[in-house]
């Protein structure tokens, strides 16, 4: 047992990396630490999480869908959270990394890019990261969110078929598979 005094804190949210000030907590008189959040407080916190992090959505083929599935399977990970995870890695790297961005303009404009309709990716995503993606595909003639994934996951994909990059590719799939929770 240890007695709580209720305080208004900065929360600091481990899964989102945000901080919210001003929330009231139960705090340990004994350690100081957080053991109490109280229901008043749920709402101030669900805010914070839903201004930093957005859903998505994605329109991609059917094929390109089993694709993605395939690469989960092949690591040996529930393919749901690792789509999310993998929507985020690859819309990541095309902000950050510019000849990953070509390879996928390319791909996003092969005839692996098109097929079935009917496949879809929904993750959530910090509201920043489709817009900066969206910039910087600006350039290569590609507005749209659902062109950028079905380019970036075949770039992927075709990363996984080269001998030289295919350790590194998989290698970060892992990472992202423990990440993702899959």
């Amino acid at each position: 047992m240890r007695n709580t005094v209720y305080q208004y804190r900065t929360v600091f949210l481990s899964k989102t990396k945000v901080s919210v000030p001003n929330v009231l907590v139960g705090i340990c008189e004994t350690c100081d630490a957080t053991l109490v959040l109280p229901a008043q407080s749920t709402p101030r916190i669900q805010e914070a999480r839903e201004r930093v992090s957005t859903e998505q959505n994605a329109r991609i083929s059917l094929e390109l869908e089993d694709r993605v599935n395939m690469m989960a399977y092949a690591l040996n990970i529930r393919p749901e959270p690792f789509k999310g995870a993998l929507c985020r890695y690859v819309l990541t790297r095309v902000v950050r990394d510019r000849r990953f961005a070509k390879r996928a303009w390319k791909c996003a404009v092969s005839s692996d890019a098109t097929g079935t309709p009917g496949g879809r990716l929904k993750f959530r995503a910090e509201a920043t990261l489709p817009v900066a993606a969206r910039a910087v595909a600006h350039d290569a003639g590609i507005d749209d969110l659902s062109t950028i994934l079905r380019g970036a996951i075949l770039a992927v994909d075709a990363l996984l078929s080269e001998p030289r990059e295919r350790a590194t590719m998989e290698h970060d799939l892992r990472l992202l598979a423990v990440g993702s929770g899959a």
